[in-house]
């Protein structure tokens, strides 16, 4: 949570320094939030874990977060000679963006405001 919190008060489109500078030398912050995301992705992609129910839980902090790392990610991946590092972050970041153009987010709490237990 901390790692989130963090990262989502970082500027939008840092690059590593950018992101060291702003957090300090030590990403331990950062990479749980890649690994974490990361995780997440392949568990839809196995269908582990539903889209939908991602998107429900989880689709602002992975679109909100892949603006601000996705550059940090591309460095990364360029620094490691690895195209697969975070493959799986970008892939869900990338379903979220594609389910939010064709259905605009509506926020629960008006969604489903008649809802009856």
């Amino acid at each position: 949570m901390r790692g989130l919190m963090r990262v989502v008060q970082m500027p939008d489109g840092l690059d590593l320094k950018g992101v060291k500078d702003y957090l300090g030398d030590d990403l331990e912050d950062v990479m749980s939030v890649l690994l974490t995301f990361e995780r997440i992705g392949v568990l839809v992609y196995q269908r582990e874990l539903t889209l939908d129910i991602v998107d429900d839980a989880l689709s602002g902090p992975i679109m909100i977060s892949w603006k601000k790392l996705a550059k940090t990610v591309f460095e990364l991946r360029a620094s490691q000679n690895r195209e697969t590092s975070f493959e799986w972050y970008q892939w869900l970041a990338e379903r979220m963006a594609e389910r939010e153009l064709r259905t605009p987010p509506v926020p629960a709490y008006i969604e489903h405001a008649s809802w009856k237990p």
